[in-house]
């Protein structure tokens, strides 16, 4: 689900992968369908804000409900499975093995 998500986020929004990896759950407005990509994570160092579609939407929401129930309701929208990193925030070599 996670990997779907990031994938989706990626080519919908046509985001960069450092900037699907540092999306966090408060950067998510899910009643307009909203994600703020901020400055320090853009190639040119400005805010923008990215639409994404009602297909992302179901996809996102159980995203969303399975971070809950892990107890996590801040930070990291998509976070690690490993066993030496498990639940920090994803990396963005990790974001290229999965798109491998």
């Amino acid at each position: 689900m996670r990997d779907r998500l990031m994938l989706a986020l990626a080519y919908h929004g046509a985001l960069r992968r450092t900037e699907v990896t540092t999306i966090t759950i408060e950067d998510i407005d899910p009643a307009h369908r909203l994600i703020r990509i901020r400055a320090e994570n853009t190639k040119g160092k400005r805010e923008r804000v990215v639409c994404y579609g009602p297909a992302i939407t179901p996809v996102l929401a159980a995203h969303l409900r399975n971070l809950r129930q892990a107890g996590i309701t801040g930070g990291a929208l998509f976070r690690s499975f490993s066993d030496r990193n498990y639940g920090s925030p994803l990396s963005y070599w990790s974001w290229s093995k999965t798109v491998r």
